[in-house]
């Protein structure tokens, strides 16, 4: 268009793009952004009560989602514990996803 404006010189775009590959010219291109889409969040009723004490092991769970950036993506990291901190039961992972 600015060719076509200024120079008055008609060009398609296969021309302009042989002649930038002639010449060695390259477009600058922008990082395009990530867009996160929102889905409307489910209820989950509170069965514990913040009563946090279990007698034995599997009784209570709990679960945690964190993210990492592994090779400029991000990466979801979700685990469910028998938790030792919150006085569940003890520390260890009973599974855990990746997404």
């Amino acid at each position: 268009m600015k060719l076509s404006g200024k120079y008055h010189v008609q060009a398609t775009k296969s021309k302009i793009y042989r002649y930038m590959k002639i010449n060695n010219i390259k477009s600058i291109t922008r990082k395009k952004k990530q867009v996160y889409i929102q889905s409307p969040h489910l209820f989950i009723p509170n069965l514990i009560q913040r009563d946090f004490n279990a007698c034995k092991p599997n009784i209570k769970w709990s679960t945690d989602i964190s993210y990492l950036i592994c090779d400029g993506h991000r990466v979801y990291l979700c685990a469910i514990k028998d938790m030792k901190e919150y006085i569940l039961f003890d520390k260890s992972i009973v599974a855990y996803q990746r997404i």
